[in-house]
């Protein structure tokens, strides 16, 4: 799922670049934002739980 960002990830360097180099134009950009979770307390890659006997597991992937 990692790869379909890369639209947004695109507008978003472009208006970061016209920022930081103070181009006196006006620009608009539309970027789709969305996260990929079936709930609000869903987990997500880099999440770290604790198990009852103690243990810590570290999420590292959502695919199922």
């Amino acid at each position: 799922m990692y790869l379909d960002k890369w639209g947004a990830c695109a507008i978003l360097a472009a208006i970061k670049g016209i920022a930081e180099l103070k181009l006196k134009i006006n620009i608009i950009g539309w970027m789709a934002l969305a996260e990929n979770a079936l709930d609000w307390n869903s987990y997500h890659p880099g999440d770290i739980l604790k198990s009852l006997n103690g243990l810590t597991v570290e999420i590292g992937n959502t695919d199922a």
